[in-house]
C-alpha cells in the first residue's frame, strides 16, 4: 500500500509524507469500504496472489475524527475513563488506538485516544454523523478537529 499525505495549500496539493503502509486513521477511513472478506485479502497478499481478487468497493464515502487526549502531541494524562462508548449508533464505528481496560473499565492510554469513523451516501452525511456521534463520548480534557472535510465539501459544491 502506497499511502501519500497531501495538504491542499493555495499553489496546488503539497506531499507532507508518504508510507507504504496504511496508517492511523488512513486505515479507519479506507478498510470500512472494501467489500471483500478481508482475511482473504491478507492470505492472498501473504502467498503473492492478490493480483488474482478483484477489490470491491462500497459506494459510500467514509469519514474519520480523531479524539485525543488533553495535552497531545505533548505529555498527556493516561488513565482518563471514557464514558459513552454504549451510546454510540450501530452507523459509526469506534476505533480504540490510545485505550485499555483497567477493572473493566475503558481508559485513555495514548494520545490520539479514538477514531470515530462514519460512512455514508455522501460526504456531508457521514461528516454529519461523525459530529453527532462525537458528544456521546467523554472524557477528560478530550479534544478533536472540527474541521475535518470542510475544504473538501467546499471544493465539491464550487465544482457543481
Amino acid at each position: 500500500v502506497l499511502y501519500i499525505g497531501l495538504m491542499m495549500t493555495e499553489q496546488g496539493p503539497k506531499v507532507l509524507e508518504y508510507n507504504i503502509r496504511l496508517g492511523d486513521p488512513e486505515a479507519q477511513v479506507i478498510l470500512p469500504r472494501i467489500k471483500n472478506n478481508m482475511a482473504e485479502l491478507f492470505e492472498a497478499a501473504v502467498f503473492g496472489k492478490l493480483h488474482h481478487h478483484q477489490i470491491e468497493y462500497d459506494k459510500n464515502v467514509s469519514m474519520t475524527v480523531i479524539m485525543a487526549s488533553g495535552g497531545y502531541p505533548g505529555d498527556y494524562i493516561k488513565g482518563i475513563p471514557i464514558k459513552g462508548l454504549d451510546q454510540i449508533p450501530n452507523n459509526i464505528t469506534v476505533y480504540h488506538a490510545g485505550t485499555k481496560l483497567d477493572n473493566n473499565q475503558i481508559v485513555t492510554n495514548g494520545g490520539r485516544v479514538l477514531a470515530v469513523t462514519s460512512k455514508a451516501e455522501n460526504l456531508n452525511k457521514a461528516r454529519e454523523l461523525v459530529y453527532a456521534a462525537i458528544p456521546k463520548i467523554q472524557f477528560q480534557n478530550s479534544f478533536y478537529r472540527k474541521d475535518i472535510a470542510l475544504k473538501a465539501m467546499k471544493l465539491l459544491k464550487d465544482n457543481h
